[in-house]
């Protein structure tokens, strides 16, 4: 893990870039499998124009833990 000092000096740990690759990888293969459920349930018309690019944009806002 690196470590940088802020203005504030504070130490703050950052994560190493392979560490935030894999968060992104686990992230999207997470949203692939929720796209599939949602389609294997046919509760939400995973269809429509544009639902899964606006699904997307929700869930890349959140967290990747």
């Amino acid at each position: 893990m690196v470590v940088m000092e802020s203005c504030g000096s504070r130490v703050l740990p950052m994560m190493s870039e392979a560490a935030m690759e894999r968060r992104e990888r686990m992230k999207v293969e997470v949203f692939e499998e929720v796209i599939l459920r949602l389609r294997q349930s046919d509760n939400i018309d995973t269809d429509l124009p544009g639902f899964v690019d606006d699904l997307w944009a929700h869930f890349n806002r959140l967290p990747a833990r």
